[in-house]
């Protein structure tokens, strides 16, 4: 058999491209979805109520992003392996991650909530230094209490919708609670005067509007998943530190920069004061709102990646990991180019923009503008090229290694001036980036076999080819024509071969019929060789519905006779028989349907000729090498 890689550059990745950004989309509110919240409210309290109501809104922020980080350690781990179950057909596992993922993320909301909750007094002095400050941030965090307890089944159905194919739901979610938490600022502040609890009371009403339209889908039956009582069982631990496991990898550089910002506060305040602390404070509003695309980024290609692997798609690996590198850039380097360019107008956003403060905050923003887009690159690019191809460790050395080299540099820096604080930033995450891509480049340069900085160097090696269908089908005698070239590669039986370009025909012309989509104008095919099977996977992102569905009580009179009224029936029947394994999902905004064919198949090659005898397929000869 032959073991070197065959591919067709016919696969233009239309298709994998529009279902990354399909998912992309969820993905990010999914993630930003609890930080958007306190960036409104920090909006609105920096206009309405004053510095110290933005400063104590901000120095709270921290905690609401770890509770989510917390419960997403939990959750979003768990959604990636249930869509690995869900695709395999395996919906019992799947449902049991689901309920230990959503269990264990209540348990740790509800963990600490209570330990905020009895040390109120002693967390909201260590947040904000000063009188004044402390009150409010007291004020806001007693109220914020409530919204906690919201938030592991907002991150958890967020999750689990969003990789089960219902991206939408979670759209109009985020969209939704967002709006009316604005809105409830502005009254509750500006109309009602209750000051900064008002802004805390427009989340948590928010919070509650998000978790209503999730469990309204929910009673309608839509989604894949259903909570068991059968995860607790004997397998829960183990379930459970796969969740963990999984989401820790996942969320580590939320969690180094979540430490970065308690360290920074305390360090800015202390070397420079106040002032400075609302300059570094407007950095984090930025960072809070717009650090749910690294996350959004990363996860989009993670779910991707994971099902790739498992179909041994290095080059889908690769579209996906340029795809993900290249939007990192372009959003962070534009945000970065603002922030640089244009301080003045982030200090208008947040009613801050008083004379000379402009001037004074550029150098600060600059700075940080080149950390937070060294920052993001490196934690997209650790997950996507280092984690999901087995160098964890590089991972984690890298994300904590960034974090902690910058805090170095700016506590050297401020030892030499307290100004000059602000190019400990620089200092200590340039190098850390150019350190994680010569860490890349490295094993590149040891074996040339493996794509610069991407280390695909453990898949194993198939042939496969792909291919891209039009849905008028006019290319059916090329795709044929590979087809006949993959099975002499593959040495594949000539009534194996026979089956496999039957079915090949039934289901383009099914899938043509069916799932026809005006913006996308090609569905994608793969033919694989794996160790034990030969493998058809068709991909198309039209209405879910699987084709391959058909009446089962058929199934004796089809075996003796076709006399019967619905030749579809007859033409899924055969199909079924044909091959020796069919499963079908959709999952990431795409149907995704899969046929094995055994590579010591016996059956009797007499079988092709029971096709009907009117079917395209079966009338055309092979195409001519």
């Amino acid at each position: 058999m032959n073991s070197t890689e065959h591919t067709s550059a016919r696969r233009n990745n239309v298709l994998l491209g529009y279902s990354y950004n399909t998912t992309l989309v969820s993905t990010t509110l999914t993630a930003i979805a609890p930080l958007l919240t306190t960036l409104a409210d920090g909006l609105c309290s920096g206009n309405l109520l004053g510095a110290d109501a933005f400063n104590a809104v901000n120095t709270v922020m921290p905690l609401v992003n770890a509770v989510s980080v917390l419960t997403l350690i939990c959750n979003i781990g768990g959604s990636v392996i249930a869509a690995r179950h869900i695709a395999s057909g395996n919906k019992e596992k799947a449902d049991k991650i689901y309920s230990v993922s959503l269990t264990s993320s209540v348990c740790v909301a509800l963990l600490c909530t209570v330990f905020l909750a009895f040390n109120l007094d002693a967390v909201s002095a260590f947040l904000c230094p000063g009188e004044e400050g402390m009150v409010q941030a007291r004020q806001y965090l007693s109220i914020m209490l409530a919204y906690f307890l919201f938030v592991p089944f907002c991150t958890t159905l967020s999750s689990f919708f969003s990789v089960e194919g219902h991206p939408e739901v979670v759209t109009r979610s985020v969209i939704i609670s967002n709006a009316i938490n604005v809105i409830l600022d502005i009254v509750f502040i500006a109309v009602m005067g209750w000051g900064i609890e008002g802004a805390a009371w427009s989340t948590v009403i928010s919070g509650v509007v998000n978790l209503a339209i999730y469990f309204a889908h929910l009673l309608k039956g839509k989604s894949t998943y259903h909570f068991t009582v059968k995860a607790f069982d004997s397998e829960f631990w183990a379930t459970l530190g796969s969740n963990l496991k999984q989401g820790f990898g996942f969320n580590i550089f939320y969690i180094v920069i979540n430490l970065f910002v308690l360290y920074s506060n305390t360090l800015i305040s202390h070397s420079l004061g106040m002032v400075a602390l609302s300059q570094f404070g407007l950095c984090i509003q930025l960072e809070s709102v717009t650090f749910g695309v690294v996350v959004g980024i990363t996860m989009a290609g993670i779910s991707h990646i994971c099902r790739m692997q498992g179909e041994c798609d290095t080059d889908g690996i690769k579209f996906v990991i340029s795809r993900c590198l290249k939007f990192v850039l372009i959003f962070y380097g534009f945000l970065a180019l603002i922030m640089s360019l244009f301080p003045g107008l982030i200090l208008t956003c947040f009613g801050m923009n008083t004379p000379g403060m402009a001037e004074a905050c550029r150098i600060p923003f600059i700075c940080f503008a080149v950390f937070y887009l060294c920052f993001a690159f490196l934690a997209v690019y650790s997950t996507v090229a280092m984690q999901m191809n087995g160098h964890i460790g590089g991972k984690i050395f890298f994300i904590f290694g960034i974090g902690i080299l910058t805090a170095l540099n700016m506590l050297a820096w401020s030892k030499v001036s307290p100004d000059k604080l602000w190019i400990g930033f620089v200092t200590g995450s340039i190098p850390m980036l150019i350190g994680a891509l010569c860490y890349a480049y490295s094993f590149h340069h040891r074996n040339k076999a493996i794509t610069r900085f991407t280390f695909l160097d453990t898949f194993p090696v198939r042939v496969r080819f792909d291919f891209s269908m039009d849905y008028k089908l006019t290319k059916m005698d090329k795709l044929m024509h590979e087809l006949r070239i993959f099975s002499q590669v593959c040495q594949i039986p000539e009534f194996i071969f026979d089956h496999i370009k039957y079915c090949c025909a039934e289901l383009c012309e099914s899938v043509a019929q069916k799932r026809l989509k005006r913006n996308i104008q090609s569905f994608d095919l793969s033919f694989i060789e794996t160790e034990k099977s030969f493998r058809l996977i068709i991909k198309d992102n039209g209405t879910p519905d699987n084709t391959l569905d058909y009446d089962t009580e058929l199934s004796e009179k089809l075996t003796e006779t076709f006399d019967i009224p619905s030749q579809r029936d007859t033409r899924l029947y055969l199909i079924h028989k044909m091959s020796n394994h069919i499963e079908y999902n959709y999952v990431f905004g795409m149907n995704i349907t899969i046929l094995d064919w055994d590579c010591a198949s016996s059956s009797d090659p007499g079988q092709a000729a029971a096709y009907p005898q009117q079917h395209p397929a079966h009338q055309q000869s092979h195409p001519q090498e």
